[in-house]
């Protein structure tokens, strides 16, 4: 894939210079080793998508450990609540402390 860099924007460059220095130093190599849309990336990288969702940078911020952190891809206020949103969701998502149990009826119960 030919990129001009010099068109991208700042958090395309850096996820560009991130895969590069990865152990998969290719765009296809790194989304299936990541887990990410592989066209998706590549349309970012390559200028084509210049408002990514929160979703997708919070894909790549994870990806990247936070090299790529989401506030590169845009920094207005309203997607910073978003964001915050976003990560609260899916750090709740993840925690022991999000099960069903208080929806759940006790044992003894009836």
């Amino acid at each position: 894939m030919r990129i001009d860099e010099a068109t991208i924007i700042p958090a395309a460059q850096e996820l560009l210079t991130f895969i590069r220095e990865s152990e998969h130093p290719s765009i296809p190599a790194f989304c299936e080793a990541k887990g990410l849309d592989r066209l998706k990336v590549a349309r970012a990288i390559k200028g084509e998508i210049l408002r990514v969702d929160v979703d997708f940078a919070l894909d790549v911020e994870e990806a990247t450990g936070g090299a790529v952190p989401v506030e590169r891809w845009r920094t207005d206020e309203e997607l910073r609540a978003e964001i915050k949103r976003r990560r609260e969701a899916r750090a709740a998502e993840r925690s022991p402390e999000s099960t069903n149990s208080e929806t759940m009826p006790s044992k003894g119960a009836a």
